[in-house]
């Protein structure tokens, strides 16, 4: 009987020292600072070239700053670099405690690259009430092996400048192109028939696979957002890049998508609606990001389908637990109602 008390209080034992080992396993990871666990936040979204106002970040609601940036602005002549701008917000941020992601951005580029040797892919916007419709604009390749050669080569020298910055929490993997999509081919355009001609599946895929592994050389231990899009009409090409960031980013890959609006994002009632099932399916394992489509204070187009609380709640309903909302909405006094009570409802349904 004796022996029998001693191993059932062994064995209590044991199972007790297992619960509390698991615990404890569950809050190193809750409270770890490498970016890994599935927080809440909410980020103002701010551009470089954009008025700044400090005031943005005291809001208890903000966490961090969600900072724009135009490769220009950090290399304005090749091979010269300057981060003094981006260095300002940051050190703002980082003086109250907030983090910050940067999404250093491909789009509309230094005029020098094509100079450079980089391939000129120039294009219309189509007429479809857009706020860019109308406009000629001239972009790289995605391919282009001169344009993925320079931008590497200012991606590493990105990562010198921040990868070991302790504000900086994640950045955006942006190229060969910040959602995937071809530049101008828009369905219905002379330019997306041009880019039906010219397309490789295979040569996108790996000049994706290239820049994944950029991205993770120069920024090893930050988190890494990823914006699945439709290419032409093949609503699958992100399943592969994705499966190849997974596979070196680890958990220090996050989806990310900068479409939001009341009735979700755009990519729903997009072909079979694969790229909206690819976000909300892996927002129940990992943290899903979304930005507002548009801020809620300055929309005349109804870009945004619905008030800012409305957009918000259709975020959350997707299982996103990174959100990034306009300065000018943060700004505006009769959104702060809104927010406040987003970020009290956001933070409640996560715990």
């Amino acid at each position: 009987m004796g022996n029998l008390l001693c191993v059932s209080f062994k064995s209590r034992c044991s199972d007790f020292v297992r619960t509390i080992v698991i615990l404890m396993s569950i809050v190193l990871v809750m409270y770890s600072p490498s970016g890994e666990a599935k927080d809440n936040y909410v980020f103002v979204l701010q551009g470089l070239n954009s008025n700044f106002d400090s005031s943005e970040l005291e809001r208890n609601y903000i966490d961090g700053i969600a900072l724009q940036i135009g490769w220009r602005d950090v290399e304005p002549v090749q091979g010269k670099y300057d981060w003094q701008r981006v260095d300002k917000i940051v050190d703002a941020a980082s003086s109250k405690n907030k983090r910050v992601t940067l999404h250093l951005l491909p789009l509309h580029p230094p005029e020098w690259i094509f100079a450079a040797g980089v391939e000129k892919n120039c294009f219309t916007m189509p007429a479809r009430g857009e706020f860019m419709q109308g406009r000629s604009l001239c972009e790289a390749l995605p391919w282009d092996p001169r344009y993925l050669q320079l931008w590497s080569q200012l991606i590493k020298e990105f990562g010198k400048h921040y990868a070991n910055h302790p504000a900086v929490l994640a950045v955006s993997v942006t190229a060969p192109s910040p959602e995937m999509v071809l530049p101008g081919a828009i369905p219905g355009t002379q330019t997306f028939a041009d880019m039906q001609k010219r397309y490789d599946k295979n040569v996108y895929l790996r000049a994706w696979q290239q820049m994944i592994d950029t991205y993770q050389a120069a920024f090893p231990d930050k988190v890494k957002f990823l914006a699945p899009g439709i290419v032409l009409f093949d609503e699958n090409f992100a399943d592969d890049v994705i499966g190849y960031a997974s596979q070196h980013f680890g958990k220090k890959l996050w989806l990310f998508n900068a479409g939001l609006r009341a009735d979700g994002v755009p990519q729903k009632t997009m072909g079979k609606g694969h790229i909206a099932s690819i976000l909300e399916d892996f927002s129940k394992q990992r943290v899903l990001g979304l930005q507002t489509i548009w801020n809620a204070s300055n929309d005349p187009g109804n870009r945004m389908r619905g008030p800012l609380r409305d957009v918000l709640n259709a975020g959350m309903s997707m299982g996103a637990s990174y959100f990034e909302v306009y300065a000018v909405d943060v700004l505006n006094p009769a959104l702060q109602a809104d927010l406040i009570d987003f970020r009290r409802k956001l933070c409640a349904c996560k715990m």
